[in-house]
């Protein structure tokens, strides 16, 4: 299973496996690139559990934890580029509850966005993130921007302080 640009959070287990993700079949392959990993919760590697299978030597790129804590309980690394931030959830991911609009105009849906000035803004190299976020945006760069955001959604990157050019103090 590939599993890319998705944001994993907020779910439950008891003592079986991973909140997150829970590898335990042998013939289970995970490649997990461009991923935030947090707020999941269980007694045995509350965002991923191995307990048997492979996690694939192209996983990277990857959000995994918070505080320090990575929840990562497997055999194999997080891969390149991945990390924990040390900080809390406000530092990676404020989930809000949005209407969408457009065709999809009625519904509310809880989308999980990059916070102000998140950990996650802008870390992965464009040659490995996927053209669209989850709801259609173009994942782009402008500026000295030149990666992409991990997780599901591509935060719109704007001039926020008003220089005129849109950098590394924007957003």
């Amino acid at each position: 299973m590939t599993v890319k640009h998705a944001t994993i959070y907020n779910n439950r287990t008891g003592t079986a496996g991973g909140g997150g993700i829970f590898l335990r079949d042998a013939a289970s392959r995970l490649t997990l690139r461009n991923s935030i990993l947090v707020g999941n919760q269980s007694t045995n590697g509350a965002n991923f559990r191995q307990e048997s299978g492979v996690v694939d030597s192209g996983t990277s790129y990857n959000l995994v934890g918070m505080s320090g804590v990575s929840g990562w309980s497997a055999s194999a690394g997080m891969g390149t580029g991945s990390f924990t931030p040390t900080g809390g959830i406000d530092q990676v991911i404020i989930p809000t509850l949005a209407q969408q609009t457009g065709d999809k105009t009625g519904y509310f849906n809880l989308s999980v966005n990059l916070g102000n000035g998140s950990v996650a803004f802008n870390k992965v190299p464009m040659a490995s993130c996927s053209s669209e976020d989850q709801r259609g945006y173009v994942r782009q760069y402008q500026g000295i921007f030149v990666n992409c955001d991990i997780g599901a959604i591509e935060t719109v990157k704007t001039d926020t302080d008003g220089d005129g050019i849109i950098d590394a103090l924007d957003n």
